[in-house]
């Protein structure tokens, strides 16, 4: 694989949110400024080490991304465990089925496990839960309410 994966620094963001918006491009119609968010969001916790951008590179250009942040949890207060949450795993389709998203989710998991957490936890596709399964996450249904 010629594709490699980087820990991105702050100044890469721009690349990240650009992978981020073709992964999800319908956020552009329910908030114009969700990128503002994002990065705000992530950018103040890798500042921090609670976070870091993960990016998949073609020589220059990005291919691929994924962010993992530090939880606030109640169960970090309560019994001391620290959780990781895995981000928006995306790779340019033309590079799929190279190993490039199973890559980038290993470097986050390594990244969770330095920072001492006790578990990673991600939503995924129906897509991408192979991959999650086969790396040892655990099938777990998330339930969820809209309330507007």
């Amino acid at each position: 694989m010629s594709v490699r994966i980087v820990a991105a620094g702050l100044d890469e963001y721009e690349k990240g949110l650009e992978l981020r918006g073709e992964m999800s491009p319908e956020w552009d119609g329910m908030n114009p400024q969700w990128r503002d968010g994002f990065r705000e969001f992530f950018v103040t916790r890798q500042a921090r080490d609670r976070a870091q951008l993960f990016l998949a590179y073609d020589d220059a250009e990005a291919v691929g991304m994924c962010v993992i942040y530090l939880s606030d949890h109640y169960r970090t207060a309560t019994l001391g465990r620290i959780y990781a949450t895995l981000h928006g795993v995306y790779v340019r389709s033309a590079y799929r089925r190279r190993g490039i998203g199973r890559a980038l989710t290993e470097g986050a998991i390594a990244w969770a496990r330095e920072h001492g957490c006790y578990s990673v936890r991600l939503r995924a596709s129906e897509d991408g839960r192979p991959l999650y399964e086969s790396l040892g996450f655990e099938p777990m249904p998330e339930m969820e309410l809209r309330l507007r």
